[in-house]
């Protein structure tokens, strides 16, 4: 019945603790879990907890079939969900069909079909779709450089951190930046202790991907944009 599965899905968000599939990239002693299972060896996987943020149900088109909507956490197997959703309802069931709509800052509904007659033979039309490397980036800590500090780092060389602006996690030129050496103590050794990977810009341009350890950015990552 349809208020049983609204009601069983309320013990699926959350932090829950899942067991992969034995067709899926977990590695067993080295190996993956789906080479494994390809020749019908056992497959014992470690339960593992992965977070499900909303779990929906769309629609039951007929006593055989359910559609649902689900935003997770990385790591998350939705075929491991459907069959521990399934079993917690006394019965058995897997998923038929998936659907990936949206990864991160990417939806689907901004996607375009390389295929499309709009843009065969038209690199102007396909660049104006064409997303800023920055899109991926915007939700990690982000160093504001100085001309001569962004020559440094093209060059391989580290920058002192308390020498830097920070933007605590935006790459928009725009946002408020302050220096290292004013960031509080806690928020400082999170960024330099804990061995932080930030994006090193210059104005609106990315110049480098950076660790932050010993006091210093390093480059690991150097872009010629």
């Amino acid at each position: 019945e349809k208020n049983n599965i609204i009601k069983a899905l309320k013990d699926f968000v959350g932090d829950i603790e899942q067991i992969p599939p034995a067709f899926s990239a977990v590695k067993v002693d080295g190996r993956h879990a789906y080479d494994l299972a390809r020749k019908d060896e056992k497959v014992d996987l470690s339960p593992r907890r992965v977070h499900v943020e909303n779990f929906e149900l769309l629609e039951i088109p007929d006593c055989n079939h359910a559609t649902f909507r689900v935003s997770c956490g990385k790591g998350t197997y939705i075929r491991s969900l459907a069959k521990d959703l399934a079993r917690h309802l006394g019965t058995l069931g897997y998923v038929s069909a998936l659907r990936r709509t949206r990864v991160g800052s990417f939806c689907e509904t901004d996607a375009i079909s390389l295929d499309s007659p709009e843009f065969l033979g038209h690199i102007g039309a396909f660049s104006e779709h064409v997303l800023s490397i920055l899109t991926v980036l915007d939700d990690i800590p982000a160093l504001a450089l100085s001309e001569d500090q962004a020559r440094c780092l093209k060059n391989g060389q580290a920058v002192p951190l308390f020498k830097v602006k920070v933007r605590p996690a935006s790459c928009s030129p725009e946002s408020p930046s302050i220096l290292c050496e004013d960031l509080s103590p806690d928020l400082l050794k999170k960024l330099d202790g804990g061995h932080t990977e930030a994006c090193a810009m210059c104005g609106d341009r990315l110049v480098a991907l950076v660790r932050c350890e010993e006091g210093r950015a390093r480059p690991f990552r150097v872009f010629n944009l």
